[in-house]
């Protein structure tokens, strides 16, 4: 079992250490911090990766427990994101499939973000069939024990981590030659991969183990 902030919609390499490891344990009890994939959608457009930030409400939202950390429900957020979401996958081989359920589950209008990031996390392990269990922390600590593995705060949009490095392989919408873009939402890999998701993610871990670099 890993440990993790709650991402929104999060990059491939999260669920792949999902699958490793079993059972993901997000953490509950932290603070909001900015600059990272807790609210933070990389999508893939045809001019390269497009950000998308859900809005929060104005305050020192840094300085607040994760669970209280309010969107900006007054703006309408989730138009911009649907555009956005077909302009970059609106050809891709599965959006039909999913994009209405995904709307969906943003159309829920929650109050919280880490309410939407759970909804939306429980909806893309649904789809995908993923084998993943997952728990909340009971309370903060620094250092963990042994038996869970800590990666708080560890993969973030500003860098690109050795814990994504993985060899993901799948047809893109607007690359040809199939190079992965690290940090991708997993929701890249839903529109173009539909129920063949799973198989890319697991043949991507295999590959890691087969060549000795996964722990």
């Amino acid at each position: 079992m890993f440990l993790i902030e709650l991402q929104c919609l999060p990059p491939l390499c999260v669920y792949t250490k999902g699958i490793l490891h079993k059972k993901i344990l997000f953490e509950q009890f932290e603070n909001y911090q900015k600059r990272s994939f807790r609210n933070r959608i990389h999508l893939m457009g045809p001019n390269g990766p497009v950000l998308f930030s859900i809005p929060l409400k104005k305050g020192k939202n840094e300085q607040q427990p994760i669970t209280k950390v309010a969107i900006a429900n007054d703006c309408d957020w989730l138009r911009d994101f649907r555009n956005k979401l077909k302009a970059c996958y609106g050809r891709s081989p599965y959006f039909s499939f999913y994009a209405d359920e995904l709307i969906s589950v943003f159309q829920q209008h929650q109050t919280y973000l880490f309410t939407l990031n759970k909804a939306l996390f429980e909806w893309s392990v649904s789809k995908m069939e993923l084998p993943i269990q997952h728990a909340f922390t009971t309370e903060f600590v620094d250092e963990v024990g042994t038996g869970l593995v800590d990666l708080r705060n560890c993969i973030r949009p500003v860098e690109v981590s050795d814990l994504c490095n993985y060899s993901f392989e799948y047809v893109h919408v607007f690359d040809e030659t199939n190079t992965f873009i690290p940090h991708l939402s997993i929701i890249d890999l839903l529109f173009c991969a539909g129920p063949e998701s799973i198989i890319v993610l697991q043949r991507a871990l295999e590959t890691m183990c087969n060549e000795g670099l996964q722990k």
